[in-house]
């Protein structure tokens, strides 16, 4: 699963680590899971939609806007 680093552009700019792939996408920072979509249907796509670009996207979305996480 391929994994990219990310810093968040607002508040603290902490950096998260992602885990992506077709249909899924993991979100850590510090060693601890902030967030977790292992389904694409938990992440309200189809599974045809969700390619790993797609879900990088909406992983980086997510920090951005602190969904279902705090900072």
């Amino acid at each position: 699963m391929p994994t990219m680093d990310y810093t968040r552009t607002k508040g603290q700019q902490y950096t998260y680590s992602i885990e992506y792939d077709d249909g899924q996408y993991f979100i850590h920072r510090d060693g601890r899971l902030l967030k977790s979509v292992p389904d694409a249907i938990v992440a309200g796509v189809l599974p045809s939609e969700a390619g790993a670009d797609f879900m990088l996207r909406t992983a980086i979305s997510d920090i951005e806007l602190l969904e279902g996480m705090d900072e």
